[in-house]
């Protein structure tokens, strides 16, 4: 038995898209499914609050060096689910 945990937003139409990994193509599966809803914590005003996405990927990167930055992915954005879940990259 394998589990995955993942946090998703389901929209109005109330579907949830999992991408499994490799090796279960043409497999019949048993899923349990368990949901909680996510309870928002709230922010007292920040810093953060007011900066732009730009200034926050500066903040996140100012301390590597340039090496370090070369080897981040070039398809991050295109391919998160490959990088945080470890699923396999899309076509």
């Amino acid at each position: 038995m394998h589990s995955i945990k993942l946090r998703s937003h389901i929209g109005n139409d109330r579907l949830l898209q999992i991408h499994l990994p490799e090796g279960i193509e043409n497999t019949e599966l048993d899923i349990v499914l368990v949901y909680q809803p996510v309870e928002k914590i709230k922010h007292e005003s920040s810093s953060a609050a007011s900066k732009s996405i730009w200034q926050l990927s500066e903040d996140f990167t100012k301390d590597l060096s340039i090496e370090e930055l070369s080897l981040l992915p070039s398809d991050g954005a295109d391919q998160h689910d490959h990088y945080i879940y470890g699923i396999p990259k899309y076509q």
